[in-house]
């Protein structure tokens, strides 16, 4: 967001910025999983490549869906037009993708099953509705402030299976999860500031 003009460092979002890093440090530790393997180091590359793209993505939607014209065409399109154009997309990056890591799950038995495009039609209804209320997020908030949610929402998902599911959570995930709820607080003081910046 920094490069793109969209948001300013401030000493609060650095602060914020490192408790949120240092909380998903601690909650990758706190799974127990070993570091030592190749495997695992290309997928933590693999991660943090996707974790860029990603940034760039919001960035982008912040500045299509907050700085376009609203005479241009970028300004004048609604939500589920941009959704109608992004995830064909991501569907023709995704297919050839599972083609050639998963081709077991296209076996005909498998493919022909009544429940199976039943259970596509309620996933691809309900992931259109997410990215809907994503977008319209970024809109009113900006790309920081929705990814520092997608972090924070992550905290109730996890109580949510220690209750229904009994799930074990180690210390180290749950003062991750701690520190990703600073890191929230401090962003959100940041924007207040900010505010109170313009309104005087």
């Amino acid at each position: 967001a920094r490069l793109w003009g969209l948001e300013h460092l401030g000493v609060l979002r650095l602060i914020s910025a490192a408790f949120l890093i240092g909380g998903g440090l601690l909650q990758g530790i706190g799974t127990g999983d070993s570091f030592e393997s190749h495997s695992t180091s290309v997928g933590i590359g693999m991660q943090v490549v996707s974790m860029i793209l990603s940034a760039q993505r919001w960035a982008l939607a912040q500045v299509v869906l907050q700085r376009s014209a609203p005479e241009s065409a970028l300004g004048q399109t609604n939500k589920l037009s941009l959704l109608a154009r992004t995830l064909p997309i991501t569907g023709l990056v995704c297919l050839p993708l599972s083609l050639v890591f998963e081709p077991m799950a296209y076996e005909a038995g498998k493919v022909m099953q009544q429940e199976l495009w039943l259970n596509i039609g309620t996933v691809a209804a309900a992931l259109t509705a997410m990215l809907y209320a994503e977008l319209q997020l970024v809109k009113r908030l900006s790309a920081v402030a929705f990814n520092v949610l997608a972090t924070v929402h992550q905290i109730p998902i996890v109580l949510a299976g220690v209750v229904l599911q009994h799930n074990q959570v180690a210390r180290t995930a749950a003062y991750g999860f701690a520190c990703c709820l600073i890191g929230a607080l401090f962003y959100a003081v940041a924007r207040q500031c900010d505010r109170l910046r313009v309104d005087h």
